[in-house]
Order: structure tokens, then C-alpha cells, then sequence
């Protein structure tokens, strides 16, 4: 009797199950291998004051965040935070503003992301601060975002060095423009 098993049947030799688990285990890895990119993160809807859809956030640094926001939001200056592996691709201002488009923001919303591992990150507004506000707060986050691979401590002291520069900085310039974005990674790589 002859029965179909998932890999073999039972009048296989051992050479002809070997070749066979050899292609299952090479077709496998190149799934693997091309299935990542899946994984990366696409803009998306925020609503909360921190977004970490992978949980990659410990959960005392996203306390830290969490207050950080709130004093921004208390300051008049409400500020949301993404935190993801990846822009999918997509340049971090892109991602930034593709992400406040979709998002149901406030006037006057800041949104800062960080792809840690990338390195990367860019804040943007819905009417709100000017370039230059955006640009010095990002650059004074940058300065804490110094381990490599990032960390979620350095992530969280440099959300709070943002939302420090952006509460102590100039709140508007009276920009008429929708969105304003910045973005600045010397030596960042966009894998």
C-alpha cells in the first residue's frame, strides 16, 4: 500500500527525501529572505501620543515619551510620536507627511518618527511650527540618537530633547503651508 505523506511517500529512497527536504529548506529561505520587506511599516493613521506598533518600546521609555508629549500638549504645542523598524522604503519626510495625511490631526500637530533601525527620522506639522522649529528640534533629538543599533532609552531621551527644543522654540512662524517637514541623518543609510 501506497501512502502520500506530506514530504515522501513510502517507496521513496533516503536520497530522493533528502534532495526533496533540501529544495523545501532553500524555497523556504528565499521566502523568508524576500517576505522582510513585508514587514516594513507603511505610513499609517495615528491617533494616540505615542504609535510603536511593534511594541519595540520598553514600557518605562514609553512613560517617558508619554510625558514628553503631554508637556507639549500642555505648552499649547501638541506633539504625536511613531516609532517603527522601517519607512518601507520611502524617505522619512515622505513617510512623515504621508503619515499626518492619513492621520485625523489638530492644528498645530507636530508628528515626530524614528526608524531605529535605520537610523532614521523626520518631524512634520499639520499647520503647525515652521521648518526652522521642526529642524532645530529634530537636531537636538539627533544628538541623543547616538547608540548603534539604536536603543529604546536613547529613542526616549531624544523624543525629550525634541519636545524640549520644540516647547522652548519658536511656537509658529505663521506658515500658510499644510504640512512642513525636516529631516536630517549625516551618514544614515536608507536601507
Amino acid at each position: 500500500m501506497v501512502y502520500v505523506d506530506l514530504f515522501a511517500t513510502s517507496q521513496e529512497d533516503p536520497v530522493t527525501r533528502i534532495r526533496r527536504f533540501s529544495l523545501i529548506a532553500v524555497l523556504t529561505a528565499i521566502l523568508l529572505a524576500l517576505g522582510l520587506p513585508a514587514l516594513a511599516a507603511s505610513p499609517m493613521t495615528i491617533s494616540d501620543s505615542v504609535t510603536d506598533p511593534d511594541g519595540w518600546l520598553s514600557s518605562a521609555d514609553r512613560s517617558t515619551i508619554e510625558s514628553a508629549t503631554s508637556r507639549a500638549a500642555s505648552s499649547g504645542k501638541p506633539v504625536k510620536v511613531v516609532v517603527v523598524a522601517n519607512f518601507s522604503g520611502t524617505d522619512a519626510n515622505s513617510w512623515c507627511q504621508q503619515t499626518v495625511e492619513r492621520s485625523s490631526l489638530t492644528n498645530g500637530t507636530v508628528v515626530y518618527v524614528i526608524a531605529y533601525d535605520q537610523r532614521r527620522d523626520a518631524a512634520c506639522s499639520y499647520n503647525g511650527p515652521s521648518g526652522t522649529s521642526l529642524q532645530s528640534a529634530v537636531r537636538a533629538s539627533e544628538a541623543q540618537l547616538t547608540p548603534n543599533p539604536l536603543t529604546s532609552s536613547a529613542v526616549a531621551n531624544g523624543v525629550n530633547a525634541f519636545v524640549n527644543t520644540l516647547v522652548s522654540g519658536t511656537s509658529n512662524s505663521g506658515s500658510s503651508s499644510t504640512n512642513s517637514s525636516y529631516s536630517s541623518n549625516p551618514g544614515a543609510t536608507d536601507d
